[in-house]
């Protein structure tokens, strides 16, 4: 006998709070960049019809005096602000009735149910892990607003809403130099990201290819071999440290690409009750089939453009 729709919301329930809430980690565990920037979003909203992200351009007044000296009190525009649109991201869970029958037994049908959960998780992972590099453009400008979309060179165009021409310290800072990766290479692109004189106003991750990262590796003595504690205790073992910076590969990162990136500065905006919740299971009255959607709602965002480095051509 198929499993009754009571019977597959426990199933379901179950396989997400497993593990004492543990199951919900197969979304973030994928690579090191997913798990930085979904695992902790850098803003949480609760509505809006766009993602409202406040930006200072400029420093208030202020300065040394003496005495009686006056004050300069007048008031002083600092803040704008970028609009980011919401992004959806789905993915389809569906039973067929003749599949659970050739299932049979319980066991065999949980562990079908259990298997499509499984894939169907790894799914939106992998739909976000592309979106992460996108142009915002692909799906007919329903994809997430990624990390070509930020470093968009052209100065007329608007990344949240604001063109380059508009807000000097939303310049994309590319650099198109064909040359091998290096340390030395690495370390010029935090500097020309460099926003301030702390050690967090410099990029705090450096994304690459697994062949860009192999070279760089191989170009160190084992010593020289620093691995991230952070990651490592979040059980990822190959994320390195160059100076205060993680430097680690992800395999959809465009060949020949290093992104520098400051996460004080830029991560994810995911809506309050769009963490990959689920539906109920739904069972249409023309079909002999259950269904259930896992949904995400959010987008990436920056809150300040010239303080990340993109590479390109690099050997």
């Amino acid at each position: 006998m198929a499993l009754t729709r009571s019977e597959l919301e426990s199933t379901t329930r179950y396989h997400f709070i497993t593990d004492g809430g543990k199951a919900f980690d197969q979304y973030f565990l994928s690579n090191w960049l997913i798990y930085r920037t979904l695992k902790s979003p850098k803003y949480r909203p609760a509505g809006g019809r766009q993602i409202k992200v406040p930006l200072t351009y400029d420093r208030l007044t202020g300065g040394s005096f003496d005495g009686a000296d006056q004050f300069d009190i007048a008031r002083k525009d600092i803040i704008n602000s970028a609009l980011f649109d919401w992004r959806h991201y789905y993915v389809n869970v569906t039973i067929i009735w003749t599949e659970e029958l050739e299932n049979a037994g319980p066991e065999e049908e949980v562990d079908m149910v259990i298997t499509k959960l499984e894939n169907a998780q790894e799914t939106i992972r992998w739909d976000l892990g592309d979106g992460l590099y996108s142009d915002g453009s692909g799906n007919l400008d329903k994809d997430l607003d990624g990390l070509e979309a930020l470093f968009d060179t052209t100065t007329s165009d608007e990344y949240g809403g604001i063109a380059e021409d508009d807000m000097s310290r939303w310049s994309a800072g590319v650099t198109t130099t064909t040359e091998p990766i290096t340390s030395a290479v690495l370390r010029t692109m935090r500097t020309d990201a460099k926003i301030g004189d702390a050690v967090m106003d410099k990029p705090s991750l450096i994304v690459t290819t697994d062949a860009l990262l192999d070279s760089w590796l191989n170009q160190l003595q084992t010593q020289q071999r620093f691995v991230s504690s952070r990651a490592a205790k979040a059980g990822f073992d190959s994320v390195y440290m160059l100076d205060q910076a993680e430097i680690f590969s992800d395999g959809k990162c465009p060949d020949g690409f290093a992104y520098a990136m400051n996460d004080r500065y830029w991560g994810f905006a995911v809506h309050k009750s769009g963490m990959f919740v689920r539906t109920a299971w739904k069972v249409p009255t023309n079909q002999a089939t259950k269904s259930m959607q896992i949904l995400w709602k959010g987008n990436m965002i920056c809150t300040r453009r010239n303080a990340h480095r993109k590479h390109s051509n690099l050997t």
